[in-house]
């Protein structure tokens, strides 16, 4: 009597469910690999080549910690990784359904556009104030307890945005804004680069206010000519929203502060509260000035005083666990000097 071996029985067993049910019966296809929730795909797409066998991934020029996919010929398909596991479980996806018709990677549906007056981000974040262009650079300088992000200033009239959080702390969310590189540190000449609008929000929730700097790093007390001033909630172990303004009108600078109160862990909330508004007219800066402050630049109404240097600025000192997130700046249309 012949011992078959399980190797000969299992063999048996396949040709036999085989002559009922047809080949391949056993498939060792992998099952398509979930599409990553990461990704930015504008509307339209940049043109790229949408074979995924032609992608590979490559450092975002602007933001270098991040990561995108791009063809053959370096154009982007998918951009705003946050790593190269990320990136290739894209590229994974889109290959694993390479057999059927999606492997045209998905198009996001393309964002609601703003009514009159109003833009929006790359992000989803909605702003009170029409944006002839965003820029999405930062330079983030990590000292203090906290960070500096940097952006361009692209214009007399801007918007900055961003989302941040922290597990403590008692300092400020401080937008600085119409103002250029800081100087004026012990041992070296005053400077007037750094004269601008200096706001703050506590981290932990309270009272906002607005300072007059210059020479940098001299600063007035905080202004008491407020038209708008609000409470602002604390970003302790949550997200909030945060936006400022500087946008010039006939007889000044408008300076506004906001505050999205809501959800924003996945999406931005959009829930603006306006908790500062101040019209610097020149009046309360002319009081200032006699009591010794140099501001002889303000109201500020363009950035000559910068020689170049002009950046604006999400400032956050002394906040353990710091996160930023969703950050831009925006030109203001029409309301430039």
């Amino acid at each position: 009597m012949t011992v078959k071996t399980l190797e000969e029985r299992f063999n048996a067993l396949l040709a036999f469910l085989e002559e009922i049910y047809g080949p391949n019966i056993i498939d060792d296809h992998e099952p398509p690999t979930v599409k990553p929730a990461e990704g930015f795909i504008k509307e339209g797409g940049w043109g790229a080549n949408q074979d995924p066998d032609t992608w590979t991934i490559a450092k975002m020029k602007d933001f270098p910690n991040l990561y995108k996919v791009v063809d053959d010929v370096g154009k982007n398909v998918a951009t705003d990784f946050t790593s190269i596991k990320t990136a290739q479980s894209y590229i994974d996806w889109a290959q694993s359904t390479d057999n059927d018709d999606t492997n045209i990677p998905e198009t996001p549906p393309p964002v609601e556009p703003p009514s009159e007056g109003k833009s929006i981000t790359k992000d989803g974040i909605e702003v009170p104030f029409e944006i002839e262009q965003w820029d999405y650079t930062v330079r983030e300088d990590w000292r203090d307890g906290g960070a500096r992000f940097n952006m361009k200033c692209p214009a007399s009239s801007v918007v900055i945005v961003g989302a941040f959080t922290g597990k403590g702390g008692d300092d400020e969310v401080s937008p600085k804004l119409l103002m250029g590189r800081h100087t004026g540190t012990a041992g070296e000449p005053i400077s007037y680069l750094g004269c601008g609008y200096d706001g703050g929000m506590p981290v932990a929730g309270g009272t906002p206010r607005l300072r007059f700097e210059g020479p940098h790093n001299k600063y007035s007390d905080a202004a008491k000519s407020f038209k708008v001033r609000e409470s602002v909630d604390s970003c302790h172990g949550k997200f909030k929203l945060y936006m400022a303004a500087a946008v010039q009108e006939e007889t000044g600078v408008r300076f506004s502060m906001y505050q999205g109160k809501g959800d924003n862990e996945s999406k931005p909330s959009n829930d603006w509260t306006l908790v500062y508004e101040l019209l610097d007219d020149g009046s309360e800066t002319k009081k200032i000035k006699k009591s010794g402050l140099d501001l002889k630049f303000f109201p500020i109404k363009n950035l000559d005083h910068c020689k170049g240097t002009e950046q604006s600025v999400w400032r956050v000192d002394a906040t353990p666990g710091l996160k930023g997130k969703w950050l831009a700046v925006g030109k203001v249309k029409g309301k430039n000097a």
